[in-house]
């Protein structure tokens, strides 16, 4: 049984689709891990726009049509039933222009990430399989 992987930037993009890389600039996002029966998720947004991952989580909710809500807001969201799972988060610092990932930290509301969900989300994700990933100690 093959699981569907997917890495999901919840960035804002302009209308036009257009992007102004900043060769030298650096982004720094939080991240969750999000596994369902046959498929898991890495869901990333950025620090100005998610300032809690429970933000993120109830993004992906909304997108995905999944039954959750609140426990405290802003900080604790859940999914309800047991079709899906947040198996960790973190922080990751991406450099513009390169497809270089530097990531850390943990969520305080869902816990750390496992260094082996993280490295086989983007090894089985086509599109992703040759960014570089580092982790921090």
């Amino acid at each position: 049984m093959s699981i569907l992987t997917s890495i999901i930037s919840l960035a804002e993009t302009p209308p036009d689709g257009s992007k102004t890389p900043d060769t030298n600039s650096k982004r720094i996002s939080k991240f969750v891990i999000i596994i369902g029966k046959e498929e898991a998720h890495f869901v990333f947004g950025p620090l100005e726009t998610y300032a809690y991952h429970a933000g993120i989580l109830k993004r992906f909710c909304d997108m995905k049509q999944i039954p959750s809500g609140w426990v405290k807001k802003p900080d604790m969201y859940e999914i309800y039933g047991n079709t899906y799972k947040v198996k960790g988060g973190g922080w990751l610092e991406e450099k513009t222009g390169e497809k270089s990932l530097r990531i850390f930290g943990y969520s305080t509301a869902y816990g750390g990430f496992d260094r082996q969900d993280v490295l086989y989300l983007f090894e089985n994700t086509p599109g992703f399989e040759d960014h570089k990933i580092d982790f921090d100690d």
